[in-house]
């Protein structure tokens, strides 16, 4: 039996100098990269490691994901993680994440859907081959709100290609799913003004890139009925396979 305690899992991540920009915040990208490291330290203490889903051919992979954001942290900040497994629903396993700051002050919660993968086959797994319902933290959720099929951009206002590299690939030789948010951010400094940040992530992840692929990011600016609030949508695309690799939306607030 997993011990009650173990069943949310905490961390703490230093804000260094390295990770700010001019304003001394954060790119929103870090606090999912530390997300994913909370994700998969918890998933460790829970005794199923990533060398054993390796040695199955199998892996998790993350297919849709809903992030809100209060405010960012700064440089010396202290943000704290918070991360459990709420259940599963459909073939879906859910994590969700409350972020902190040194003052347990929230500044953020996400909500994430993952599906487990048999890599060799391209086949799903049902989420029960790995997670026993004694580690689900039932009846807690960070988030309520049901996954939805965010469109493809049409009529991109700004277009820019990237190609992946081998520091963006994951242990499943796959690009990071994080990866494509960072490029998301940099196309988002060319087309929001500084004044806004971002306020609310939604992304929806429907395929797979990998070394050396060419990826084109096709991105728009649509207003909202709040003068305060733009929307972001974006869409990358696999040049060699031509599919959709992932569709967001995201919200901008000043």
């Amino acid at each position: 039996m997993v011990k009650p305690d173990v069943n949310i899992w905490n961390e703490q991540y230093p804000i260094r100098f390295y990770h700010v920009k001019g304003d001394k915040t954060v790119c929103p990208s870090l606090l999912c990269d530390f997300m994913q490291d909370s994700a998969v330290n918890h998933i460790e203490a829970l005794g199923h490691s990533l060398e054993m889903l390796h040695e199955q051919n199998h892996g998790w992979v993350l297919s849709k994901m809903f992030l809100e954001l209060n405010s960012l942290p700064k440089w010396k900040d202290q943000v704290r993680i918070q991360t459990w497994q709420p259940g599963i629903e459909k073939m879906y396993a859910l994590r969700d994440y409350i972020l902190s700051n040194e003052s347990e002050e929230e500044i953020g919660r996400a909500t994430s859907f993952w599906l487990a993968v048999d890599m060799e086959n391209k086949k799903l797994l049902k989420p029960q081959t790995y997670l026993r319902d004694d580690v689900f933290r039932k009846n807690h959720r960070a988030i309520l709100k049901e996954p939805r099929k965010i469109s493809s951009v049409s009529g991109a206002d700004h277009k820019m290609d990237f190609i992946v590299h081998e520091n963006n690939l994951d242990l499943n030789g796959h690009t990071n799913s994080i990866t494509y948010l960072k490029w998301i951010v940099k196309v988002l400094k060319e087309l929001i003004d500084p004044e806004y940040r971002m306020s609310a992530l939604e992304i929806n992840y429907n395929g797979q890139s990998f070394l050396e692929d060419t990826i084109y990011l096709h991105s728009n600016i649509q207003k909202s009925e709040d003068p305060q609030v733009l929307i972001s949508n974006h869409t990358l695309i696999n040049e060699k396979s031509g599919d959709v690799i992932c569709n967001a939306t995201i919200e901008h607030k000043k």
